[in-house]
C-alpha cells in the first residue's frame, strides 16, 4: 500500500486577492509560512518520503515541513505545478469571467493536459515509492484535477475547496488509488 498525502501549499498575497496564480512563481507571504509550521506542528500521520512542486510557494512549505518531520526534500517535480491559466494568470475570477466569458482562455492548459500529467505524477508514485508514506505540496488546482480522476469526479474539480496548508489523503492498493474521504485537514478558519 502507498498513502499519498497531498499538501497545498501555504497563502500567497495572490490567494489573500484572489487571483489565478497557475504557473507563475508567488512566493508564500507571512501567513503562509505561519501556516505551514502551524501544519507540521499539527502532523500526526506517517511520512518517509516528501516531494514537491517546483514552484517556490510549494517548494518553502515543503521545506518547512520537513525541517519539523525530520525529512529532505527528495524531488522537486514539474508534474505538480499548478495548472497553466495562460491570460487569466493574475486575474481574479470575476476578471476572468469579464475578459472571456465564451469559454477557452489563451494560453490555458487544456483539462486532457493537466489529466495526462496528474496520471503520470501517480504512476510515477506507484513505480517509485511502492510501499511509502509520500507527502506531496502542490496546488490547489493540480490536487483537484487528480481527486476528480481517482474518485470520477464524486470530488475534485468544482466540487472541492483546498484551503491553504490542506491535507488531503489517498491511497493506491489492490492496482488502484482511493481518496480517504475524512482524513483531510484544513487549518481555514
Amino acid at each position: 500500500m502507498i498513502t499519498l498525502y497531498f499538501v497545498r501549499h501555504g497563502e500567497t498575497d495572490w490567494n489573500r486577492q484572489g487571483k489565478f496564480q497557475g504557473i507563475q512563481d508567488i512566493p508564500l507571504n507571512e501567513e503562509g509560512r505561519r501556516q505551514a509550521r502551524t501544519l507540521a506542528g499539527a502532523w500526526g500521520w506517517p511520512a518517509d518520503t516528501l516531494v514537491s512542486s517546483p514552484l517556490g510557494r510549494a517548494r518553502e512549505t515543503a521545506q518547512i515541513l520537513g525541517a519539523t518531520l525530520g525529512l529532505p526534500v527528495e524531488g522537486l517535480f514539474d508534474l505538480l505545478v499548478e495548472r497553466d491559466y495562460g491570460q487569466a494568470s493574475g486575474l481574479t475570477l470575476e476578471e476572468r469571467r469579464l475578459r472571456f466569458p465564451e469559454g477557452p482562455i489563451p494560453g490555458s492548459e487544456t483539462p486532457e493536459a493537466i489529466q495526462a500529467r496528474a496520471t503520470r505524477f501517480l504512476d510515477m508514485v506507484v513505480d517509485s515509492y511502492p510501499g511509502r508514506s509520500v507527502v506531496a505540496v502542490s496546488h490547489g488546482g493540480f490536487i483537484n484535477v487528480v481527486l476528480a480522476l481517482v474518485s470520477q469526479g464524486r470530488v475534485g474539480t468544482g466540487k472541492s475547496f483546498l484551503g491553504n496548508a490542506s491535507v488531503t489523503t489517498l491511497v493506491h492498493q489492490d492496482g488502484r488509488w482511493d481518496v480517504v474521504l475524512g482524513a483531510s485537514l484544513s487549518l481555514q478558519e
